[in-house]
Order: C-alpha cells, then structure tokens, then sequence
C-alpha cells in the first residue's frame, strides 16, 4: 500500500501519529485553500464588477436636459426653486433630444464678479460656480442667462455676455441695459409659473418670491461666437429663443 511505503522505516510512534494521517481533501478545506490563495484577486474582482456596474448604471439613468438655463447671482438661490422652476418651464418647451421625455435644467452660479461686488459666498462656492459658469458659456450649454443687477452688469462688463433681446450684439462698452433684458416682474410667462415651496422648505413662498424678482433674464451673444457655425447650437438657439420669447409674453408659439 502507499501509506506502507512512506511509512517501511518509521518508527511507532510515527506510524501512528494522526497528525501524519493523509486525509482527502473536503469541500470546506478545498474553499479555505482556494480562499488563502485568492482572496485578494476575488476581492478586486467584486471591486471591478461593482464600480462597472455603477458608470453603466449611471450612465443609464442620467438625464441629458433639452435645455439648460443659467442664474448669475451674488447669493445661493435655494436648489429646491431652482428645480421647480426647470420643471414649471418643461411644460412650455419641447422635446428637443427625442427621448420621450421634456427637461429643462436650471443651474445655479452664485459668485463675486468684479471688485465691487458685495457677494458673500464662500471660496469653494467661488471657484465651482467660475469654472461650471465658464464651461456653460465656452460649449454653449445655457443660450438664456438670468441675474441680479449686480451680476448683469459686472458679467457684461467682464465678458460681454448680454445681446440685445432680439438676438444682436451690443457695441463694445454699451450700457443700454434696459434693451438687453426683462425684469422677471414684467415677464408675464415667468410670472404664472408656480414656484410654491414643499413644506419641509427652509424658505418661504413670499422669501422664494423676493429672490426671483430681484432677477433679470436675457439672452447671451450668438452672433460672431465660437458655437455661431455648428448647426446643433444654430438650432438649439432658435429653440431657446422661442422659450424665451414664451417667459416674456406667456404666449406659446403658433
């Protein structure tokens, strides 16, 4: 037998020692030996399956918005309103990317522009809102802008941002700001939307209310601009004028 063979010049005492039994390998002993051997590649290979599966997760359930609006303001505007206001203006605007679905996303830019600026937001607010406000405006993501009067005037000055509200471009140094834009009081469309407050709200409806109206909505410089000759923004354009056009009047076209 082999156990004799490896056991013909052991003494008794070896022999019968059960530490030198040979034992068949169990279930649980093969899964031990497995894991010992393994368990860091099992461990990095759930670690992959888990963050593949959430970029494919999030890459399905990401919104991609048909329109995206821009608020220029010296202070935080809560991001419940903000919200409120994209889907109160969905329903006034078009499927634009064909998928089924109507969305109009409202992104907030509260920063200090200019050196007069009484804006008290913090300097990691600061630094986000300058670089996502200097991305929307580059790619052209926002064709309608709102904001304060402290904002509208030092983002025109600095960049030049405003046209005149039937799509043209101011001169160089022009301050005929009334012809660049509508208060938000006068705009009888923005003025029917309904923004009222959850009420788990931190702000109240007449405070919500206060904050808009200090808001003034215009559209940016189209003509003589980096986005001017690519057709999907030449039609995106004309798409959020027509949005526009409904925010001032409150009337659809057509």
């Amino acid at each position: 037998m082999a156990r004799d063979r490896y056991l013909w010049n052991a003494g008794e005492e070896e022999i019968n020692d059960a530490s030198k039994v040979i034992r068949a390998d169990t279930p649980k002993s093969k899964w031990d030996n497995f894991w010992f051997y393994h368990k860091t590649h099992v461990i990095v290979g759930i670690l992959i399956v888990l963050i593949v599966s959430w970029f494919i997760y999030d890459l399905a359930s990401k919104v991609d918005p048909d329109y995206q609006i821009g608020i220029i303001t010296n202070s935080s505007y809560p991001s419940e309103t903000l919200d409120k206001l994209g889907e109160q203006l969905a329903l006034h605007a078009e499927d634009l990317n064909g998928d089924g679905q109507v969305v109009v996303q409202v992104n907030g830019y509260p920063m200090a522009i200019g050196s007069d600026s009484t804006s008290e937001v913090d300097a990691n607010t600061q630094m986000a809102s300058v670089t996502r406000f200097s991305v929307d405006v580059q790619s052209g993501d926002s064709i309608i802008f709102m904001a304060d009067e402290e904002s509208f005037r030092n983002v025109m000055e600095m960049y030049s941002l405003w046209s005149y509200l039937d799509g043209t471009n101011p001169e160089e140094g022009a301050e005929d700001y009334e012809n660049m834009r509508i208060a938000w009081s006068e705009a009888k469309g923005l003025n029917s939307l309904d923004l009222s407050v959850s009420e788990n709200s931190l702000y109240s409806n007449e405070a919500v209310d206060a904050l808009m109206d200090r808001l003034y909505i215009g559209l940016r410089c189209f003509e003589g601009t980096a986005i001017e000759d690519d057709p999907e923004k030449q039609a995106y354009y004309e798409k959020s004028k027509a949005l526009f056009d409904w925010m001032i009047t409150g009337e659809d076209a057509g």
